[in-house]
């Protein structure tokens, strides 16, 4: 028996909504399936899955009895009982980086951010690196801040695949390497400049990959001048459990 179930989806009053997705049996179509369905298939069978269009919702991964799985389609043989679940996601609405101190309000003329969840820590981060000229660029970039869990995005789309352990987001792959993190120890984040959509995206697999990246872009403001993907590595080699700039290096490209 295959279950199907799904993350929970609501529309804008919080009513929840079905989302459907597709399974084929052997090379033949089962039909379409959503939270809650079953669908009797004997052991041994290969069974294939694909998402549908979730209105408001972007597909995000799937998993199998709790192990994510990598593929958007992904083909599986029937080995016993098993729950298959869809997780989609809903980008959040854009809103300002949090400001807890009065005299932290002289954000750079020529960037704008979105950041849920920034700290008074990411706050000083930015300012302390941006006193007197601004940074270079004729328009204004949108600085996007946050990991899958805080900002949904289609990393795999530039080659990105930020790796679940237990619920928790807990490496990424690129370029066929796998990197993990170690919470307050190790962490790692992807720099993504987008310049047809003036966007750069600064994604940590937690909260001190993504202030490294910050970091790192602040006092790297060549990375804004072209598009590109960038990787960078923070450790902490002082063991003061805060990120400092002497630690962070870009291991990629």
């Amino acid at each position: 028996m295959l279950e199907v179930s799904e993350s929970p989806v609501v529309d804008d009053e919080g009513n929840s909504l079905a989302c459907y997705v597709e399974i084929s049996v052997d090379g033949i179509p089962a039909g379409r399936f959503s939270d809650g369905d079953s669908l009797a298939i004997q052991e041994g069978a290969e069974v294939r899955a694909s998402p549908l269009e979730c209105s408001g919702y972007s597909f995000d991964h799937w998993e199998l009895d709790g192990h994510e799985l990598m593929e958007d389609s992904p083909i599986f043989t029937m080995t016993g009982d098993l729950t298959l679940k869809a997780v989609f996601t809903r980008p959040p609405k854009e809103r300002k980086i949090v400001v807890r101190e009065p005299w932290l309000t002289a954000f750079p003329e020529r960037f704008r951010f979105v950041a849920r969840g920034a700290d008074l820590e990411m706050n000083m981060d930015v300012l302390s690196r941006t006193a007197g000229p601004s940074l270079p660029g004729q328009r204004r970039m949108l600085i996007v801040l946050g990991g899958p869990d805080v900002v949904p995005y289609n990393w795999r789309s530039v080659g990105v695949r930020f790796l679940r352990e237990r619920g928790s987001f807990s490496g990424l792959e690129l370029n066929s390497s796998v990197y993990r993190a170690v919470f307050g120890e190790v962490d790692y984040a992807v720099i993504y400049v987008d310049h047809d959509d003036m966007v750069v995206r600064i994604a940590g697999i937690t909260r001190y990959g993504t202030r490294a990246g910050l970091i790192y872009l602040m006092e790297h403001p060549d990375l804004l001048g072209a598009s590109g993907l960038y990787l960078i590595e923070w450790r902490d080699l002082n063991g003061n459990e805060d990120v400092d700039s002497n630690e962070i290096n870009l291991i990629f490209p």
